[in-house]
């Protein structure tokens, strides 16, 4: 779940209005766990010592964000349009032209 939030968050700092959002950021180094454990790969820890320096989310205006993240669902004009999955899977099974 955080992963899909994060992304969530990225996106809408990447593509919205960051003035608004007000955004500050703190420098970490951290490290990206590897060792072949599935429910342990790919979990990011801090490590003063060993780890990546990373720009990292610190904190923003909330209430700017959802504000921005309702305009951008709202958009006519999207990367990926929300709609029905009938719809969808009618144009899978269309051929193209």
């Amino acid at each position: 779940m955080e992963t899909f939030i994060g992304e969530i968050v990225g996106s809408v700092l990447i593509a919205g209005d960051i003035s608004t959002l007000k955004p500050t950021f703190a420098i970490k180094k951290i490290k990206v766990i590897a060792e072949g454990e599935e429910s342990e790969d790919g979990k990011m820890i801090i490590d003063e010592q060993q780890g990546k320096e990373v720009k990292v989310l610190t904190n923003m205006n909330a209430s700017a964000y959802y504000d921005l993240y309702a305009q951008m669902l709202g958009a006519t004009k999207q990367s990926a349009v929300v709609g029905s999955y009938v719809n969808q899977t009618i144009r899978w099974n269309c051929k193209n032209e």
